[in-house]
């Protein structure tokens, strides 16, 4: 019984964790992107100095490709959990986003955005029925980092819709 409880207990702190996390935002659907510094570092083998993700939050009803606000939000913390890069930008009318991190140098950071289209089913070359997904470049960032403050700063960003 006190097992139980425990569960119960942590599975509403979880949920109430991803409602704050979200700020409300009553999100139909999210999805994320981790990479880590250094190249050839794994989020999961913990041999990394640097850990970012990318949490993409979509308000739309039914499939997360369908056209509605998206909310990008940008990571990256060291290995003592201190926040070196916070970003947060908001697409409006755009179907799933899809995340493309390059991080071979330590203070240059480029994230690729794309957008995901469901053009529908198709048949692969198997026989099984597979969503056709079109990808479509959306957004440039250039993050650099600033020796002073110690952070990572947005250097470029480049609409590309």
């Amino acid at each position: 019984m006190r097992l139980k409880s425990f569960l119960i207990i942590g599975i509403i702190l979880l949920v109430g964790t991803m409602v704050i996390a979200f700020g409300g935002c009553n999100s139909a659907f999210y999805t994320g992107k981790a990479f880590t510094y250094p190249p050839g570092s794994e989020p999961h083998n913990n041999d990394w100095d640097y850990f970012g993700e990318v949490i993409i939050a979509s308000t739309a009803e039914g499939s997360y490709y369908n056209k509605s606000e998206k909310v990008v939000r940008i990571t990256v913390v060291d290995k003592k959990k201190k926040r070196v890069l916070f970003d947060e930008m908001k697409f409006s009318d755009c179907g799933g986003i899809g995340v493309k991190p390059t991080w071979n140098k330590f203070d240059e950071l480029y994230i690729d955005l794309y957008e995901k289209i469901d053009k529908g089913d198709i048949l692969n070359e198997k026989g099984v029925s597979v969503l056709d997904i079109e990808e479509i470049p959306l957004c440039k960032l250039s993050f650099k980092y600033d020796d002073k403050d110690k952070r990572f700063k947005l250097v470029e960003r480049t609409d590309l819709r």
